[in-house]
């Protein structure tokens, strides 16, 4: 259960990245206009 506790948020965290990260790579790189929005 301990385990649990501590995979949860750890999986988490690499779900949040790895999402930010494709979601840079599928946006077009035109940002300078509108700023970066996060």
């Amino acid at each position: 259960m301990a385990m649990l506790a501590v995979l949860i948020p750890l999986l988490m965290l690499g779900v949040v990245l790895v999402l930010g990260r494709y979601e840079e790579l599928l946006l077009p790189q035109e940002d300078a206009d509108r700023g970066h929005r996060i």
